[in-house]
């Protein structure tokens, strides 16, 4: 079983408990600006297109222009709590260092951690470590997903309300033992079975955790 991690997910509880929140109060840079970031290696693999300068790619960054400072107005951390682990820039995952410190003790120096101050209202609340992945491989099971993938390696989902049958199905050898990679047919982070069995472990806030098959 591979994993799709995503922050910044609260639970229902936490949805009652805070009416208010969340999407209308997002985290602002204070210095960095993240339309200007750029990768060390933007050279084509065969795979998905490399989109200069985004995160996403499975790509190292380079660290001019990476935001060092972010700040959130209005809510208290009363009345809005910081989670744990949280989305910024898109899907990106900012975490705890907790988060950090699992990463690279299952693959160490295999990935970027640039350090955010977190700011409420003015005040530093936190030290908390933007996740960039830095493997970027293909991992898509030829033979086990549905549709099959075309001619290029790539996995194209059926037409909406067609769905029923649909397969996205990971390959465990090509996995091999890596922790943390994006598919480059599918441009998805992916997290092992062992990562999300021991982030679990951690009862981190904000986590949510979608399986994805392996053949």
């Amino acid at each position: 079983m591979a994993w799709l991690i995503f922050g910044e997910e609260w639970t229902e509880e936490d949805k009652a408990r805070y009416p208010e929140i969340l999407m209308s109060h997002p985290w602002r840079n204070l210095d960095g600006d993240t339309w200007q970031l750029e990768l060390i290696d933007e050279s084509p693999d065969n795979g998905g297109r490399i989109t200069p300068g985004s995160p996403q790619q499975g790509r190292p960054l380079k660290d001019k222009n990476v935001p060092t400072r972010l700040e959130r107005t209005g809510p208290t951390l009363q009345e809005y709590p910081l989670l744990d682990v949280i989305s910024y820039s898109g899907s990106n995952l900012l975490a705890c260092r907790a988060f950090r410190d699992l990463v690279e003790e299952m693959e160490p120096g295999v990935h970027q951690f640039f350090p955010m101050d977190l700011l409420v209202n003015g005040a530093k609340v936190a030290t908390y470590y933007w996740f960039v992945c830095c493997t970027r491989i293909a991992t898509l099971s030829a033979e086990h997903c549905y549709p099959p993938l075309n001619e290029r390696g790539f996995f194209k989902a059926s037409l909406f309300g067609q769905q029923q049958n649909d397969r996205l199905v990971l390959s465990r050898e090509k996995i091999g033992a890596h922790h943390a990679w994006v598919d480059k047919f599918h441009g998805v982070l992916f997290f092992s079975n062992a990562f999300a069995e021991r982030l679990k472990a951690l009862e981190l806030s904000g986590v949510r955790f979608r399986p994805i098959s392996e053949a």
